[in-house]
């Protein structure tokens, strides 16, 4: 750590092996970023065709289950579409200490071919995320009725997420209590913090309670953000609520015509009924 230290002060900044080993997942996983982005939205889809609301075990079943499909497309030839290899994943959730009871609920959530077809037609990260968003939405006007919230601006937009990264990290954890949280720490506070514990632990003191968070929070999208993605009058936004609010398109009476503000003239069959 002090050479590391000098190293940086004489401007020649050294990397940490966690660095150095991260680079060397980020370059293997941007291989196969669209396949697996492919899998973890295809389940998200199935999970918004639910009435049932959502909830933290199930983002955290369907982040099991893209994590070891990860895994396992990284050790099979490129080109391989994520599913095809189904048969493979409860032998790597065994691998991980997985419970039968664990391996079988997140296999639970192995989305249909129908919902795999959505996102096959995305070709790239972009198209993806347009397929995204929509499905962001209607997730977001699902939690508004589960809420009793009205599917306005107001409300929607607290529950949507900027990126396809942001929606993966918003595994909606509560952080335990009692605890000092550093959002998104730099390499200086995690090697400051490590100096801390371990020096802690040398003198038979307990660590400092502190909690490093990696996630990426959802904080919800901006006013502007929002109108820009979801404008008042988008004919997709409103078959969203209308679907997850079940709106029906033809309102009993709309379709009659509209008063003129003067006294309708009656008719003969009229004047008979009314005589």
């Amino acid at each position: 750590m002090k050479t590391r230290y000098r190293f940086k002060e004489m401007g020649v900044p050294l990397k940490h092996d966690w660095e150095k080993e991260l680079e060397a997942l980020s370059e293997q996983f941007a291989r196969n970023a669209l396949e697996t982005y492919r899998l973890w939205l295809a389940a998200h889809l199935a999970l918004s065709a639910k009435p049932d609301p959502i909830t933290q075990e199930d983002i955290l079943a369907i982040t099991i289950l893209w994590q070891n499909a990860c895994e396992v497309l990284a050790t099979l030839p490129r080109g391989t579409k994520v599913d095809k290899f189904k048969s493979q994943i409860p032998g790597r959730l065994k691998a991980r200490n997985h419970s039968d009871e664990t391996v079988h609920l997140v296999m639970s959530y192995w989305p249909d071919q129908r919902f795999f077809e959505v996102v096959n037609k995305a070709h790239t990260l972009e198209q993806l995320e347009n397929i995204r968003q929509g499905m962001d939405a209607a997730q977001a006007a699902m939690t508004c009725k589960h809420l009793n919230q009205k599917p306005t601006a107001e409300y929607l937009r607290h529950y949507l997420h900027k990126n396809l990264v942001e929606h993966i990290n918003d595994t909606r954890d509560a952080l335990p209590q009692g605890f000092a949280v550093i959002n998104s720490p730099t390499p200086e506070q995690m090697e400051r913090l490590t100096y801390m514990s371990v020096c802690a632990q040398m003198q038979g003191k307990p660590p400092p309670p502190v909690i490093m968070d990696f996630r990426h929070p959802q904080n919800g999208l901006p006013l502007r953000t929002f109108r820009s993605r979801h404008p008042r009058r988008n004919a997709r936004q409103t078959e969203i609520i209308k679907a997850i609010y079940r709106v029906e398109d033809n309102i009993p009476g709309a379709d009659g015509r509209p008063h003129t503000g003067t006294t309708p003239i009656r008719g003969s069959k009229l004047s008979e009924s009314s005589g």
